[in-house]
């Protein structure tokens, strides 16, 4: 998995390429976003996975979503738009709503134009 960060407009913009396939693997992840939107004094992240291939479970979104860094999003009050590709979406869906469930206000999109819209809102 390769990572590309930049900042924009307040807002911490990630493209991810290459394949996950370990809940550590998405937990390093984690700990790497969360990192730079401490550095960078965001709450705002724009994650860009369509071309992520994600191999990983509903019992690894479930395992992330128990993280001392998800908690920490949540109480930082971080807002994740993960753009994602249609091929991605159903596994997408399952972290959005683990995450969502320990209180990260996070939402999945397959159309940057809506993720944008609504982070920015």
């Amino acid at each position: 998995m390769q990572l590309t960060l930049r900042l924009e407009n307040d807002c911490l913009h990630v493209t991810t390429t290459g394949t996950v396939d370990t809940v550590e693997k998405m937990q390093h992840y984690a700990v790497t976003i969360l990192e730079k939107t401490i550095e960078y004094n965001t709450k705002r992240v724009l994650l860009d996975e369509r071309n992520l291939t994600n191999l990983t479970t509903s019992l690894d979104a479930s395992l992330l979503a128990q993280s001392a860094e998800v908690d920490k999003a949540a109480i930082l009050g971080i807002r994740v738009a993960n753009l994602v590709s249609q091929k991605g979406y159903s596994i997408a869906v399952i972290y959005e709503n683990a995450l969502f469930n320990r209180s990260l206000n996070c939402k999945t999109f397959t159309d940057k134009e809506q993720a944008i819209q609504w982070l920015t809102s």
